[in-house]
């Protein structure tokens, strides 16, 4: 796991995922910036610089986001499916994820 890690790390920060075009997706992410600390598999000091680098992106003045949704001209939402999801399927899935980054986030 610490090689695997260490391969995607990008400055302060980690690859959230790659594309099927092999685009790395960098945008900030509660989940992807928890686990670097969450696994111990990276030195505590890169855990923290990878916390604080995502948070920055995350924070506001009343709200922790789970994720920094990427928006381009080209293609609003690299990494996500073309077609929407139906809204219930949206919304459970978008509840579980959103539970289970928050949590970590806090955990780590």
């Amino acid at each position: 796991m610490r090689a695997a890690l260490a391969a995607m790390r990008r400055g302060e920060n980690y690859v959230r995922a790659i594309a099927d075009d092999d685009t790395e997706l960098l945008h900030a992410n509660a989940l992807t910036a928890a686990w670097p600390a969450l696994s111990g598999a990276v030195a505590a000091d890169d855990a923290l610089a990878a916390l604080r680098a995502d948070l920055e992106q995350l924070e506001g003045a009343h709200l922790v986001q789970y994720r920094r949704r990427p928006s381009t001209s080209t293609q609003k939402y690299p990494g996500e499916p073309h077609r929407p999801l139906s809204a219930g399927c949206a919304r459970e899935r978008g509840r579980a994820y959103s539970h289970a980054s928050a949590s970590r986030l806090v955990d780590a």
